[in-house]
């Protein structure tokens, strides 16, 4: 194997890792908390019937952020293509595989959420008095 191509983390650099994914997790939740208000209170009257997709699609957004960055909490392991998990699921003793199942149900779930926003947008016909 050439050596020059191995990377390896220190645990300080590890713990660098998961500030940064903290510190994303943070600011990442406030916007998402701004744009949840402003779907709530800002949306006009003539989109409600979107809102509700939309809504859906915000929520599914957070809840993969949750997951992703609490629950599971995934640490790469460099050079090797693997990691461990680090989040409060794994530290309470649930096996990685079962984790990772939950983590890919969310993702499906967020991909439903879209699928249904961009399917209803589709559907719907535009009322005369819009023109």
């Amino acid at each position: 194997v050439n050596q020059s191509c191995m990377i390896f983390l220190s645990l300080d650099e590890h713990y660098n890792l998961l500030a940064a994914q903290h510190t994303l997790f943070g600011v990442s939740s406030i916007l998402n908390l701004i744009s949840l208000i402003c779907l709530i209170k800002e949306t006009p009257p003539q989109q409600a019937k979107i809102r509700n997709y939309l809504l859906m699609t915000q929520i599914m957004v957070i809840v993969n952020g949750v997951y992703m960055d609490l629950l599971f909490e995934p640490m790469p392991l460099f050079p090797a293509i693997a990691g461990i998990c680090m989040g409060i699921l794994c530290r309470l003793g649930l096996p990685p595989h079962t984790v990772l199942g939950g983590l890919i149900i969310t993702y499906i779930w967020l991909a439903a959420s879209i699928f249904f926003c961009c399917y209803f947008r589709h559907q719907t016909l535009m009322p005369e008095e819009s023109r």
